[in-house]
């Protein structure tokens, strides 16, 4: 992949993508994992993983609290695997599963909400 550089500036805790059209985002949080957003909200976290830090193992996700959270704060914090763009994903709707948890999403493209979730069978 070619490198990418941004310029950041600092405002209160969020490091800010200057020239941002998206209004980006990085954030440092008390854990020390990685937070990226934009001006429609957070879209991934990237866990601490350095060198000589110990890794606890993920929460375990209640699949019942999950309806109207965004996909990328839960994919973020529960799974470790890749999102897989399931058959029956419209213009409109994303149907993503993450093999790790075993949990299909249902997800609103338009606002990255859960609209619902299952375990797969």
């Amino acid at each position: 992949m070619k490198t990418k550089t941004e310029k950041l500036k600092k405002v209160g805790s969020k490091f800010l993508v200057l020239g941002s059209k998206a209004k980006e985002y990085y954030l440092i949080t008390d854990n020390g994992n990685l937070e990226m957003g934009d001006k429609q909200g957070l879209f991934t976290n990237a866990l601490n993983v350095m060198p000589g830090t110990t890794i606890k193992e993920l929460p375990k996700l209640n699949i019942a609290e999950v309806v109207g959270k965004d996909i990328f704060y839960i994919a973020g914090n529960y799974s470790k695997s890749f999102a897989e763009t399931l058959d029956g994903t419209t213009s409109k709707i994303w149907l993503v599963y993450y093999a790790d948890i075993n949990v299909i999403f249902k997800v609103d493209k338009s606002t990255k909400k859960i609209i619902n979730a299952d375990y797969k069978d």
